[in-house]
């Protein structure tokens, strides 16, 4: 989905949209997706494991702590610009039905991760999150990082506060 809806912005031809669409929508469903929690928009992807994320795959060395969970937090943040983009390629081709649906699912995985896995005390993100939504208490600059990319955050306030994070985490590196 990322990769068509760049070449999509760079070069304004929606063919390859229109021919993949289908497909691009699948890699949104139950072929990549095992889980969807439907009061919150959390997803785990297929081949999870309480513990093990199927996007963390850094070496270990160079995860700084990161701690995963039922619900992992890089993923979830990915998947909100991943159906802000689909949103977007929806409308390119005309789809106007399937872009306000996955402008839904994004906003309420935004608010949710919001909600539960955002530390306000420390303006970041915690790792990853327990079946019933219980954060993991650790904060990976991984989960901020991502968080930020894909714009989960609800003003330039909260935006700077996780730059700031980030850059501090960073900084010596």
């Amino acid at each position: 989905v990322e990769m068509a809806y760049w070449d999509y912005i760079y070069t304004g031809n929606t063919d390859s949209l229109t021919e993949f669409y289908n497909a691009l929508g699948r890699k949104l469903t139950t072929e990549v997706i095992e889980y969807e929690d439907s009061a919150t928009g959390f997803i785990r992807p297929k081949g999870s494991q309480a513990g093990n994320s199927a996007l963390i795959d850094w070496p270990t060395s160079e995860r700084d702590g990161y701690q995963g969970g039922y619900y992992d937090v890089v993923l979830n943040s990915e998947y909100v610009g991943i159906y802000d983009r689909m949103a977007s390629i929806s409308e390119a081709v005309g789809n106007s039905g399937d872009a306000q649906t996955y402008r839904e699912k994004s906003a309420k995985l935004k608010d949710n991760l919001i909600k539960y896995a955002y530390d306000e005390t420390n303006g970041c993100f915690y790792d990853s999150l327990a079946q019933d939504y219980t954060p993991t208490r650790h904060s990976s600059t991984h989960a901020t990082a991502y968080a930020l990319t894909y714009g989960v955050f609800t003003d330039q306030e909260m935006a700077d506060r996780l730059c700031q994070f980030v850059y501090n985490n960073c900084k010596d590196e």
